[in-house]
């Protein structure tokens, strides 16, 4: 007696999805969580930070949070993303700006970079940046802003109420020479653009950095916490997708085959 092969049922399917699909969410190129002890961020991360050039300002950590203060202009690198045409990632954060409309402006930069740091090896035209608080805005309101690449406007895309710590996602996918992104406040859908990704590099830093007063202001400040960026290689998608495809076809292959088999043993 010819034994049957034993088939996938639609549980195991799932379950295959399910560990196939784990380590896709599981990999992030960043996870920042800011939770070193209180200090300059340059000395408590133990280098992971580092100013972006000599003379540049401090970040400092307080109680778990990245604080802006005065000139600050840190960075650091990561494994880096949207490494491929069809690559997918993440970037999400919360940021709260203690007093908008003031002179301060705050700035997230992710971009390719390497070290030494400094604008000879940062590269600016690929960059996707966010701004908050740059622009005046209604009263007790800051000002969202995105500069796309090289290009060297800034784009006003909304507004979030001050002194209240807001989500920021960011959902990018490379093309063949424009990343196209989605932009969400508050799990809400904010802007969305395209700015110019060339670089062999790729995406693998990020710089925190404030432009205004020369010094920290008591009151005039932004607190950034939970920082990551988390890639999702479209190889590994493609991946994915074919095993199940495969599995689905193999499935239904063998069912026709045993309904034939049971359809001759009766005639």
């Amino acid at each position: 007696m010819t034994s049957q092969p034993r088939l996938c049922t639609p549980r195991q399917i799932l379950l295959l999805y399910i560990s196939l699909s784990a380590p896709l969410t599981a990999f992030a190129a960043l996870t920042e969580p800011f939770s070193y002890s209180n200090g300059s961020i340059t000395t408590v991360s133990g280098g992971a930070w580092q100013f972006w050039e000599p003379g540049a300002g401090n970040g400092t950590i307080v109680n778990g949070a990245f604080r802006f203060d005065g000139t600050t202009d840190v960075i650091r690198s990561f494994p880096s993303v949207l490494n491929a045409v069809g690559d997918s990632a993440t970037i999400s954060f919360t940021i709260n700006v203690n007093i908008a409309n003031s002179t301060e402006g705050y700035a997230l930069d992710f971009l390719p970079a390497s070290a030494p740091f400094g604008s000879g090896n940062t590269n600016y035209g690929n960059q996707f940046s966010m701004g908050f608080d740059y622009m005046t805005s209604g009263a007790g309101l800051a000002s969202i802003e995105i500069a796309e690449g090289g290009s060297p406007q800034t784009v006003l895309v909304g507004t979030m109420a001050q002194g209240i710590t807001h989500s920021v996602r960011v959902d990018l996918v490379r093309g063949q020479q424009n990343t196209s992104y989605s932009l969400f406040l508050d799990n809400s859908f904010l802007h969305s653009g395209t700015f110019l990704l060339s670089d062999a590099r790729a995406i693998n830093a990020a710089e925190l950095e404030q432009s205004g007063a020369s010094s920290p202001s008591a009151t005039a400040f932004a607190l950034v916490d939970n920082l990551s960026v988390v890639p999702e290689p479209a190889s590994s998608t493609l991946l994915l997708l074919g095993a199940l495809s495969w599995l689905t076809h193999r499935r239904r292959g063998s069912n026709y085959s045993n309904n034939k088999a049971a359809t001759q043993t009766h005639k």
